[in-house]
């Protein structure tokens, strides 16, 4: 950290010098010997440049060997204490006099450091005496300029802004940090910021060791306290434990009484409720009736007027039964709405009868408090009591910890007998183990030589036919017979078994003799010949199947890069559907790089190629709104990937157009502004393809030819309407009751109080006269008509 600041071939000399390995004559460097004011250091930093760096030495003798140098491993400047001849020195000017505190000598803002072990501060002033003798610091470049070409003529001139005007004319700009000679930038201002900062560091050390002592001391007076908390809070807990169980149940009562508090003022306001839902339905039944009364009226009426119409007897005839029906049906919803009513003060005595039952439970809980003290008391008591027990309970305690004790030394002995025990009894159940597993060894060996004798008898009956246990007498008697003076010579085993090995291997090669092979050999023959035909035909048809395969290829390619290329250009050129929609941006539809399956250590992995093919590339979309980056079409909003969506589409249709297209809701995530642009490119392409667009957008239904629309303007049954814009925005009727109040919009007639009307409500409405009397006939003709338009 000292050294920050310094470039990396120095060092690496100062390291090597404290290591001992050369540069043994080099003091230190130049920046460890002066110093500035944080004020002016940056000024100081700019007059030395790299000097600032440089390693001083005693004389050019100090200087290093041509080894060292050739092993630096980068440039390094030395500067000598002792002058190297004699240089003419210019007077120093008095420019506090001439310029006053414009112009000031660079040699008066730096000074030499107190480190008389490496250099006598006295040599070091003359070093920088040497130095900066002839560099003074000025406001700007401008003031340099004209005072190089006057009295400060051949003089090396500082900026305050980090400029340097050099003798021969050279000018020196830019951030001190970031040139050739900016490596040891900051090494005063650092050195600077650094005391201060230490002078801090010692003020704030103080200050935490104060706080420390006065930390200590409140753990002091803490613990004291704790302490005292500690036997206050036993005391209290013993206290707790004795209301605990009596508070516990104290505070269920109190909750069960709140509780049936809360269920009375439930209750109450069910009660309420209750009786507010009894006016509401007493005043639609009011509502109904004065409706139903309404009809009566109108149907009194309309048999009045029946006398005057025989040829239309039969509509009003239906007319008049539909209403009768309606009639019965609000007499039968009054009815219903009277039982409701009654059934509501039902629930209202019920309720009633629930309070007075709340009012005795509370009654009893009252008493029950009562009885709780009492019996608190005789818990007290009982403490007490149990306070003694307690204490006996001790004593007896104490007693039977003492026999405890002594039996615990006795069942230690014991176990220590039984654990030497169990030892003696695992080791005899080892050794018998061992003896078993010893007879079984030997058992299983006698029972595996019974079985191969066995073997060897029931071989010798089938392959030789020899009954052993019979024949072995025989065979002993001839084998022991020593009456002409010669024994039988005893066959050797494992020859004879090898020559019967032998001949088996022989036997087994003659196989089996197949009477019918010629004819099989014949056989197969001509199924190898078929098999070759059918190899040759295959082989000529997998020919056949790569050129064809070859040439679709070929045609694909050729047709897909030619339609490709058509929907890029369409898609995101200039003219392109992209921009017509953003209203600018840019977009690109371009083909995927190849993923290739690898084998690696690890497994397969898949791996990116960075080559492409028209028939097996993916297709990606990068689109980039007007204001934002490029983004795959995955990482935009909704409204754009629908923008971009449908700019893609068009621009297949204009490739290849289709004869119909639907677009379901495809303004939904759409802004006005948007929709707008949608509907103007749409509108373009009506006279290529026909657009059926399923829409809840105003805007887009004031755009289209033909609206579709099914309403419910009675419960339970559909109504399809059908609008032609074009005779609406030519001033033609409309199939519909009335004529829309604006483009696309089919208003509903509303009744007195400004709701949508009921069916009934809209009958009258419909068929009132002139003269304010409700008319049947006219409602009847426009029925007729809204059925005749919906026909066509």
């Amino acid at each position: 950290e000292a050294r920050a600041g310094l470039g990396d071939a120095v060092r690496e000399v100062l390291e090597r010098k404290e290591r001992g390995e050369g540069f043994g004559r080099v003091l230190a460097p130049l920046a460890d010997l002066i110093d500035a004011d944080e004020v002016t250091a940056a000024s100081v930093e700019t007059a030395l440049g790299a000097t600032l760096e440089a390693l001083v030495v005693e004389t050019v003798g100090d200087l290093p060997t041509a080894e060292e140098i050739a092993s630096l491993p980068g440039r390094v400047a030395f500067v000598p204490i002792s002058r190297l001849g004699s240089t003419p020195r210019r007077q120093v000017l008095d420019t506090v006099g001439m310029f006053g505190q414009q112009v000031v000598p660079m040699r008066a803002l730096v000074r030499a450091r107190d480190v008389e072990a490496v250099l006598n501060p006295e040599r070091v002033e003359a070093l920088l005496d040497r130095l900066l003798g002839e560099t003074y610091l000025v406001p700007d470049l401008d003031a340099a300029l004209l005072l190089a070409g006057g009295p400060l003529a051949g003089r090396r001139l500082v900026t305050r802004d980090g400029c340097v005007l050099e003798p021969d004319g050279r000018i020196i700009a830019g951030p001190v940090g970031g040139g050739e000679t900016g490596e040891s930038s900051g090494v005063l201002q650092q050195r600077g910021e650094l005391a201060r900062l230490e002078t801090e560091l010692a003020t704030v050390r103080t200050q935490r060791h104060a706080a420390r002592e006065e930390l200590a001391r409140v753990d002091t007076e803490a613990a004291a306290l704790n302490d005292t908390m500690a036997g206050l809070r036993k005391q209290l807990a013993m206290g707790q434990r004795l209301l605990a169980g009596e508070t516990a149940k104290l505070d269920r009562l109190v909750s069960e009484g709140e509780r049936l508090e809360r269920e009375r003022g439930s209750l109450a306001g069910e009660t309420q409720h209750t009786a507010q839902r009894l006016d509401k339905i007493e005043t639609d039944r009011k509502q109904l009736q004065e409706r139903a009364d309404r009809l009566e009226r109108l149907h009194a009426e309309e048999e009045t007027r029946a006398t005057e119409a025989q040829r239309a007897l039969d509509a009003i005839q239906t007319e008049r039964d539909a209403m009768a029906e309606r009639l019965s049906a609000a007499r039968v919803d009054v009815s219903r709405l009277g039982e409701q009513a009654a059934a509501a003060r039902r629930d209202l005595n019920r309720a009633t009868i629930d309070r007075d039952e709340v009012e005795r439970q509370q009654r009893d809980l009252a008493a029950q408090i009562e009885r709780a003290a009492e019996r608190a008391a005789g818990y007290e008591q009982e403490i007490a009591e149990a306070r003694q027990q307690a204490e006996q309970a001790r004593a007896d305690a104490q007693r039977l910890e003492g026999e405890v004790e002594q039996a615990r030394e006795k069942l230690k002995a014991c176990e220590a007998e039984v654990t030497r025990l169990a030892e003696r009894v695992n080791e005899a159940r080892a050794h018998a183990q061992h003896i078993e597993r010893d007879w079984h060894s030997l058992e299983v060996s006698r029972r595996e030589i019974e079985v191969k004798r066995e073997n060897l008898e029931d071989r010798t009956g089938e392959e030789l036919a020899l009954d052993l246990p019979v024949e072995y007498a025989g065979y002993r008697a001839m084998m022991d017979d020593e009456e002409h003076g010669e024994r039988v010579a005893r066959v050797c085993v494992d020859e004879a078994a090898a020559q019967i090995d032998m001949l088996r291997a022989e036997i087994k090669k003659l196989g089996n003799v197949n009477l019918d092979s010629i004819e099989e050999e014949q056989t197969l023959a001509e199924r190898n010949e078929e098999l070759i035909g059918q190899v040759a035909d295959i082989d000529e048809a997998k020919e056949q199947l790569t050129a064809l395969i070859e040439k679709l290829n070929g045609v694909c390619r050729e047709r897909f890069g030619e339609s490709f290329a058509r929907i890029q250009a369409e898609f995101g050129g200039q003219q392109g559907m992209f921009r017509k929609l953003f209203g600018g941006g840019r977009a690109e539809v371009r083909l995927m790089p190849l993923v290739k399956v690898v084998e690696t250590d690890e497994g397969p992995k898949k791996v990116e190629t960075g080559e492409t093919d028209l028939l097996e590339s993916g297709i990606e979309i990068i689109a980039k709104p007007p204001g934002k980056e490029p983004r795959s079409i995955s990482q935009l909003s909704g409204g754009e990937k629908t923008m971009t969506a449908v700019a893609l589409l068009l621009s297949i249709f204009r490739s290849k157009p289709s004869c119909f297209c639907v677009l379901d809701e495809v303004d939904a995530a759409l802004d006005e502004a948007n929709v707008g642009r949608y509907i103007e490119v749409v509108r373009e392409y009506t006279d290529r393809s026909h657009f059926i667009v399923i829409t809840h957008n105003k805007r887009t239904m004031q755009a289209v030819d033909r609206l579709y629309g099914v309403t419910m303007q009675e419960r339970g049954v559909s109504t399809r309407v059908t609008v032609k814009l074009e005779q609406t925005r030519a001033g033609k009727p409309t199939p519909l009751s009335e004529t829309p109040t604006s483009l696309g919009e089919i208003p509903t007639p509303l009744n007195e109080a400004g709701e949508t009307p009921t069916p009934l409500e809209k009958v009258e409405s419909n068929g009132a006269a002139p003269s304010g009397k409700p008319s049947l006939r006219k409602a009847l003709a426009s029925l007729r008509e809204e059925q005749a338009v919906e026909a066509e």
